[in-house]
């Protein structure tokens, strides 16, 4: 990579998402690649400046700093602001807040103009609501993979296939009734947020992220704006900001 390039990396939940970024690049164009924290070295062997985000435990990030000293390259990580580009945070402990919701809407907000609900589909869905660069709440809820599980490890005689499609279709068997009516929950979540959104802006835009993504939004009729990894999106508009 070019000495301008920065590595930006989204340590989630269930995965680790990388990609680099040049200041200058479209953030509606960055796509986020999957590596495992084994690999993670090979990204560093240039010697590129690392800008990350983390949800995971104090442990696992503490690991991953002592990989970033070891390969002796710059690095920052991202954390909740109660301020930051403008836009103001609605808790009152900001650093109860997961740094991925924050990154993700710092990321929509540099997408569009207008106020924004944004909303992010990984293992957990997320739901955030920006008026006036205010954000003035969200919601969190499991994601489709885990409401999937979870009716089938808590109810008896109730289980799901990993391979079964989830379609907003009614059910012909047990493995197809919870792999739909999960879909059928994430898209209802999604749909109530699109309303509660119509009260509180005249003029939004709403931005979808995560792995789930593509499920919702084919089940919507709105003209909702995709993109790849909103996560990614916000930390390369912070990278941007910060003096290499």
């Amino acid at each position: 990579m070019s000495g301008q390039s920065k590595l930006l990396i989204d340590i989630g939940n269930t995965k680790l998402k990388y990609c680099w970024y040049q200041e200058g690049e479209s953030l509606q164009d960055i796509k986020g690649k999957t590596i495992s924290l084994d690999d993670i070295n090979t990204l560093l062997l240039d010697k590129p400046i690392v800008h990350f985000c983390s949800v995971k435990a104090d442990a696992y990030n503490e690991h991953i700093i002592h990989l970033l000293k070891a390969a002796e390259v710059p690095f920052y990580q991202a954390h909740t602001k109660a301020l930051q580009f403008g836009i103001s945070n609605s808790y009152k402990t900001v650093s109860n807040m997961g740094s991925d919701r924050w990154l993700a809407m710092l990321g929509a907000d540099a997408l569009s103009s207008k106020d924004v609900l944004v909303i992010d589909a990984g293992t957990a869905v997320t739901c955030d609501f920006v008026v006036s660069r205010q954000h003035i709440g969200g919601w969190i809820a499991p994601g489709l993979k885990m409401l999937r599980a979870s009716v089938a490890a808590n109810a008896n005689r109730v289980f799901d296939f990993e391979d079964v499609i989830s379609a907003l279709i009614p059910g012909t068997g047990t493995a197809e009734c919870v792999a739909n009516g999960a879909l059928a929950q994430l898209v209802g979540m999604a749909h109530q947020a699109y309303l509660t959104m119509q009260t509180k802006s005249d003029d939004f835009t709403v931005i979808i992220s995560g792995g789930d993504a593509g499920a919702i939004v084919q089940s919507m009729s709105n003209n909702w704006l995709v993109h790849d990894n909103l996560v990614l999106a916000g930390l390369a508009r912070i990278s941007a900001s910060v003096e290499s």
